[in-house]
């Protein structure tokens, strides 16, 4: 059912990984799902805040090495929790590293995601941070 040309009871997600075929094949992926509506992003770093702002997402999943530079994803969380703090904020990280993790916790990340893990587990911990869960 459509509301003002926005799918009711769906989740808007913006997915940002560290390449442009990570990210697409995520999002077409997490397209499937009849949770989610998933939201275009051109890959240009300057431009993922504001899609972000002007989309309305619900949750952004953003990769922790954007750009080819590692921690960038920890800016990410910080700028949309300053200009937008309603947007929650899953990092996708390569490898569990315990500074990483406390780091991204303190930037206002709501959840952290080891790619590592199934596309079942994203879609859970998608869903759980959307819901307010950390």
């Amino acid at each position: 059912m459509k509301n003002n040309g926005r799918f009711s009871g769906s989740v808007r997600i913006l997915i940002a990984d560290s390449s442009r075929i990570h990210t697409q094949l995520l999002s077409d992926i997490l397209q499937r799902e009849s949770d989610f509506e998933l939201i275009p992003w051109d890959q240009n770093r300057s431009s993922l805040v504001p899609t972000a702002i002007a989309e309305d997402v619900n949750v952004m999943a953003v990769s922790s090495t954007l750009n080819g530079r590692i921690r960038e994803g920890l800016d990410v969380v910080r700028e949309i929790r300053a200009v937008h703090p309603g947007t929650k904020v899953v990092l996708l990280i390569d490898s569990h590293q315990d500074d990483l993790v406390l780091d991204s916790l303190r930037a206002g990340a709501k959840g952290i995601f080891n790619k590592d893990g199934s596309l079942e587990m994203l879609r859970k911990c998608l869903l759980s941070v959307h819901r307010g869960e950390v």
